[in-house]
């Protein structure tokens, strides 16, 4: 290569790399240029752009309450055990998350569980949470509430179903049988629950009805204070229980009571008062005609007017035979109430002129003795009746029949009324003449 050749190949080079710096000087000057006022204007566009965006979308915290479900309840009823949630039924939780997440969220995208095989030593579980629309990453979840429940022993029993019938069937009917089906219903739940269960009954309404019918009803169980039991524990293995109600027409008869034997010596029977005096009766027909009344035998033998039997309630169900019911219930029990009282002894005076002579033969007279001026008499009788009993208010009558002329002494029979009697004989001299 020629000395010329080289000088201008150096002076190529030499342009490219003025070239080159020129252009490193240009960028040097356009990056450095009031770099300070530069990085401040950055800093603003980043805090400008996130205030635009926290306008437009801010975060913001949404609280729900929302219920707690369950879940593997076979690790209690595998060991023979029930469960009752004691609290933690609802769960309250809160979401932080941007507006337009938070805001399309609503307790029903919201799940909260308490899984009872990691029950803890105290009976209490954790309640966890899910959340469907929105993701993990877009949500922060906060629930620190826990569900607590109590244990026992799992009890069954087998209890006969009652049907209990609501209301009044129209007039002319009344509620006759009443058949559940099944009539034995199997109730499962804690010993404590079933310990209280006195009926499982199954209500069915008759208001106005005419005609039997059919109906389904659930059962419902009750303590023995018939208020209802209420449990998370407590089952029945059916719940439609299948009933008939049977209609039946209705007739009023009246009661009568029948008094059979004596009461204690030195005492007597007054009256008995029965209520109510009539009751109505229910069954078919047929039944209702062969029956007019309803006798109540009672035996006062032996009673004193202090006795303990003087009041009775009578069940009159086994009076009225087995086809015939009362729809009434207060009507079932008789109250009968008999009075008995203690004899008592009176003597009382009958003048000459209160003794009446009968029966004098023919071709006779007769009088009480003229020296008889008055008869004393010992009447027994009750303190009521005796004291209504004056002296003047009753005859004596003397039978002369068969007795001729002289002086006879003879018997005197004296009317007292039902209530008293004559405690001993009385008699008086009667004179017969022949006319």
């Amino acid at each position: 290569m020629t000395e010329k050749e080289i000088r201008r190949e150096e002076t190529g080079l030499e342009e490219r790399e003025d070239k080159k710096k020129n252009i490193v000087e240009f960028w040097k000057r356009i990056l450095f240029y009031n770099v300070g006022i530069k990085l401040v204007s950055i800093v603003c566009a980043v805090l400008f752009w996130l205030l635009i965006t926290n306008i437009a979308d801010p975060y913001k915290t949404k609280n729900f309450s929302v219920p707690v479900q369950t879940v593997h309840e076979e690790a209690i009823s595998s060991v023979n055990q029930v469960y009752e949630i004691i609290s933690g039924q609802t769960a309250s939780v809160s979401i932080y998350g941007r507006r337009s997440v938070v805001d399309r969220l609503s307790e029903t995208n919201i799940t909260a569980t308490a899984d009872l095989s990691n029950l803890s030593k105290v009976n209490a579980v954790p309640v966890k949470i899910s959340v469907s629309r929105a993701s993990a990453s877009d949500i922060n979840v906060d629930c620190n509430d826990v569900l607590k429940i109590a244990l026992e022993n799992m009890e069954k029993r087998q209890i006969k179903v009652t049907v209990n019938c609501e209301g009044t069937p129209s007039d002319e009917y009344a509620v006759g049988e009443c058949v559940a089906k099944p009539n034995v219903i199997e109730v499962t739940g804690g010993e404590s629950v079933i310990d209280r269960i006195a009926t499982v009954e199954v209500s069915v309404n008759v208001n106005g009805a005419s005609e039997s019918f059919r109906k389904t009803a659930e059962p419902v169980a009750y303590d023995r204070k018939h208020h209802k039991i209420t449990s998370a524990t407590l089952s029945f293995n059916t719940t439609n229980v299948r009933t008939l109600v049977k209609l039946v027409q209705k007739k009023e008869i009246p009661v009568n009571v029948s008094i059979k034997g004596e009461p204690a010596e030195g005492y007597e029977f007054i009256e008995v008062n029965s209520s109510p005096e009539s009751i109505e009766v229910a069954g078919e027909q047929k039944d209702l005609k062969n029956i007019s009344s309803i006798t109540i035998p009672v035996d006062i033998t032996g009673l004193r007017e202090d006795s303990s039997e003087l009041e009775q309630n009578i069940d009159i169900s086994g009076y009225i035979g087995e086809d015939l019911v009362v729809p009434n219930e207060e009507d079932k029990n008789i109250s009968i109430k008999l009075t008995i009282q203690k004899m008592q002894t009176k003597t009382l005076t009958l003048s000459r002129g209160q003794i009446k002579l009968e029966n004098i033969g023919n071709g006779y007279s007769a009088e009480v003795d003229q020296d008889i001026k008055l008869v004393s008499l010992s009447v027994k009788g009750t303190k009521s009746a005796l004291s209504a009993l004056a002296n003047n208010s009753f005859t004596g009558i003397v039978d002369c029949s068969g007795y001729g002329e002289g002086r006879h002494l003879l018997s005197l029979s004296v009317n007292l009324g039902k209530e008293c009697t004559l405690a001993e004989d009385a008699k008086v001299y009667v004179i017969i003449r022949r006319k």
